[in-house]
């Protein structure tokens, strides 16, 4: 998300809304909700793989995104591109020795603010005031802060991505393993996960002919 939130702010009508729950996907409107059967959030191609999930893809393993906004995303792949495309290539090895590099980071999310609503005892006086008398099954003598009840005061995150690259003049290789543990700042909604990806690309026939393999799990 700490990726997708600066891409936000270098794309004109990109707005990125997440969740309290990190289980839920980042709600990404590109374009708009401009037909009524079309997908929600835009499109995306990764590494020229149509449809692929942007979920499979950790932020540090991603060397470039880019937009498609116009009728030329909606010409290539067709109605699901009708809220934008977003392409994304992921990072590849280079020529020369093995590089091995670490990133990561710590952090901690809390809720900046509440939505400011009546608690029970002003809900039974503006009641009272307008002559209306709850239901008793609705009204249990309680007053509870319902908003305080299903959140943590604090959430902890921490993100670790360890890659490995390099090739020769014929082939080149890029591996990466990310692992992910992130407390949601609402109640029981934790998200652990771990992401490994591997590319290799190797060039024969005098560099005429080009093989190449993903796997990402």
């Amino acid at each position: 998300m700490k990726m997708y939130k600066c891409f936000a702010a270098k794309v004109a009508g990109l707005n990125i809304t997440a969740s309290g729950d990190p289980n839920r996907p980042a709600a990404i409107i590109l374009r708009g909700h401009s037909t009524i059967n079309s997908p929600a959030g835009p499109f995306y191609v990764i590494d020229g793989i149509p449809g692929a999930d942007i979920n499979a893809v950790a932020p540090d393993d991603i060397a470039s995104m880019d937009i498609l906004k116009d009728a030329s995303a909606t010409a290539i792949y067709g109605n699901k591109a009708a809220n934008g495309v977003i392409m994304v290539t992921t990072k590849r090895g280079k020529k020369g020795n093995v590089q091995a590099n670490y990133s990561g980071y710590v952090g901690f999310e809390n809720v900046s603010s509440n939505l400011d609503l009546m608690d029970a005892d002003q809900l039974r006086a503006y009641s009272a005031k307008n002559n209306y008398t709850p239901n008793p099954n609705d009204d249990k003598g309680a007053n509870t802060d319902w908003m305080k009840a299903i959140q943590k005061s604090s959430a902890l995150s921490h993100n670790h991505n360890l890659s490995f690259s390099g090739g020769t003049e014929k082939s080149l290789y890029s591996a990466s393993l990310n692992y992910l543990k992130k407390e949601g700042i609402m109640l029981q909604s934790d998200l652990e996960r771990v992401i490994g990806r591997l590319s290799v690309e190797h060039h024969a026939l005098n560099d005429k002919l080009t093989l190449g393999l993903n796997l990402m799990s």
